[in-house]
């Protein structure tokens, strides 16, 4: 027998396995929420606006091909499921793991508790939550003398104690950013996304058609990778804002990165070089770097390197500064607090 090579395409083997778990979830009358959605309605505007342009579809996961449409590759690493009956878990792990064996995977499960829960799902301090996280593991291509790719996923499985809510779902009055208020399920066959009646914000009482504008608005900015910051329901929280911290910097560090726009510093473009210096890494800022402005004192020079930028921000909420009233505060590099908590005040809502 001649030798045969096989070519493993590493983001479509991962959104299939991603799709997989979708309908897992949805056969078990499961809810997907966060992320997954959010992405799911990016890929599938910009792989309409591939087909559209009648592109050549054996170049469809090169990344260097049209770029204009190369949101069609986002791809979730997590995603986060709701069930409302308790029942319904036990058999999505179970139809998980049936499905990664025939792969030769393995699914890691681990029962989270509260403390562990404090970064991402703090969703109401009225609500107990039950979360299991999932870790998918499959090596792609293994053969004998070769180990093979590692495709990881993160499953996020949601559900509540004693559960007498029959209107409540995600993101529980708890929204973080705008472009996750959406949520997926399937009703009778059809698969929707629709925006969550739970979310937290004044879209919650608005009538039908408000509600419709405000969503067409988010939907518009989705798509440019454009959002606007909430934050979490726990202001009065003394640590509020290294969870806000967190959830900021997870937005903006990522392939494909977000443009928040209500919170105190942002991505600029300049026209020409200049003389300014970055105030951290202290070297030259060009017209073709990527670039942040800190939007809180006028009279300092704020403009900085996003990577720099980046990095420093990790560390701030890292080191947990607290003022004189014990809350946490992430502060800029010239020590001004960002205070994201206030950020919502600044959503514009038509």
């Amino acid at each position: 027998m001649g030798d045969k090579t096989i070519n493993i395409i590493y983001g479509k083997e991962k959104r299939t396995l991603v799709n997989k778990i979708k309908k897992i979830c949805f056969n078990n009358n499961g809810t997907i929420f966060g992320g997954l959605v959010r992405d799911e309605i990016i890929a599938s505007y910009y792989r309409e606006e591939f087909i559209n342009k009648k592109l050549d579809f054996s170049n469809y996961w090169n990344k260097k091909y049209d770029i204009d449409t190369i949101g069609r590759l986002i791809i979730p690493n997590d995603i986060d499921v709701y069930f409302k009956n308790h029942n319904n878990i036990n058999t999505f792990i179970n139809d998980i793991k049936s499905y990664i064996q025939i792969f030769n995977g393995f699914v890691r499960i681990q029962h989270m508790n509260n403390s562990s829960n404090l970064r991402k799902f703090n969703y109401s301090l009225n609500l107990q939550l039950n979360h299991t996280k999932l870790y998918i593991i499959i090596h792609l291509g293994r053969t004998i003398s070769y180990s093979g790719i590692c495709l990881k996923i993160e499953v996020d499985i949601i559900s509540i104690v004693n559960n007498t809510l029959t209107n409540i779902e995600p993101p529980f009055y708890n929204l973080d950013f705008l472009c996750n208020l959406f949520i997926m399920e399937k009703n009778n066959g059809i698969i929707n996304i629709r925006p969550s009646n739970c979310t937290g914000t004044p879209l919650d009482n608005m009538n039908s058609v408000s509600k419709y504008k405000n969503s067409s608005k988010i939907l518009e900015d989705i798509i440019k990778f454009k959002t606007q910051f909430h934050g979490n329901n726990l202001s009065h929280s003394f640590d509020s804002e290294y969870i806000n911290c967190y959830r900021i910097i997870k937005m903006i560090d990522r392939d494909f990165s977000w443009n928040i726009t209500n919170i105190p510093f942002s991505h600029i473009t300049i026209d020409e070089d200049n003389d300014n210096t970055c105030c951290i890494c202290l070297q030259n800022i060009y017209k073709e770097q990527s670039l942040i402005s800190i939007n809180i004192n006028e009279k300092v020079n704020n403009i900085l390197h996003k990577k720099c930028f980046i990095q420093y921000l990790k560390m701030e909420q890292q080191n947990k500064y607290r003022n004189n009233d014990n809350y946490i505060e992430i502060r800029c590099p010239f020590r001004n607090p960002f205070n994201f908590k206030e950020c919502f005040k600044k959503i514009n809502f038509i």
